[in-house]
């Protein structure tokens, strides 16, 4: 009862945060986390329970009356006069003007918001243009920021935490290693494609459950049973 409660509790925090990135992270990985779960279990019941928390937490919205303002807000994402979707195209384009003109390296680790004023278009003018803040993607903040070798680091240290969360899933003798393995690969999925759109590995708040995450992964990974994906553990144990 606890552990439904906390979970309704995150649930209405990540709705009421009305990021829309988030929101769409959400309908992309749990319904893959919810398959991978029946068919380890060979059951439907995680489908049921996934669709019974969805439609609790409709109905919470529906009796407050947040339910009209979450959908305007999610609406938005297409809107053109929109602030932050202008703002963020800006961002976008200045990153990959970087790019074009410090290909192999970036401009330097950091250094996005200090070299935004010079890259950015002023044809686009926003009430956020003269804020100072990043790319609002990592994709293209590693990009921009560390260049092609940069971002290929560090979509094979990506790839390489997934392939062992994912081998730990299948192949752990521990069901409870398979749960745990099952969930942090959703958390990681989840930021994932947060970060498309968004940059918020740089705030404690998300780098520290990121890269515990990882760290979890990769022990739980040298300490399985026959050493399951010693080798990826090993890699993102090293970095």
């Amino acid at each position: 009862m606890l552990y439904a409660l906390a979970s309704l509790a995150i649930g209405l925090g990540i709705v009421f945060s009305f990021t829309r990135a988030a929101w769409l992270s959400l309908l992309v990985v749990l319904p893959v986390t919810a398959a991978l779960w029946a068919w380890w279990r060979r059951s439907l019941k995680p489908f049921a329970v996934l669709a019974g928390f969805a439609t609790l937490i409709a109905l919470l919205l529906t009796g407050i009356g947040a339910g009209e303002r979450v959908t305007r807000h999610a609406g938005s994402i297409a809107e053109r006069e929109n602030a932050s979707n202008l703002e963020r195209l800006n961002r976008w384009m200045a990153a990959v003007e970087m790019t074009k003109d410090r290909p192999w390296f970036g401009v330097g680790y950091g250094a996005y918001p200090a070299a935004y004023p010079q890259y950015r278009r002023k044809a686009i003018v926003t009430e956020l243009t003269y804020q100072y803040m990043g790319a609002h993607s990592e994709p293209l903040r590693l990009l921009s920021e560390t260049g092609i070798v940069g971002l290929l680091a560090s979509l094979w240290f990506l790839a390489a935490a997934a392939v062992l969360g994912l081998r730990l899933f299948l192949r752990a003798g521990d069901d409870r290693v398979r749960l745990l393995a099952l969930a942090l690969l959703a958390g990681l999925g989840t930021y994932a494609i947060h970060g498309i759109f968004n940059s918020y590995l740089g705030l404690d708040k998300i780098s520290i459950p990121f890269w515990a995450s990882l760290g979890v992964l990769a022990a739980m990974g040298r300490g399985s049973r026959g050493g399951i994906a010693s080798g990826q553990s090993r890699a993102i144990a090293g970095v």
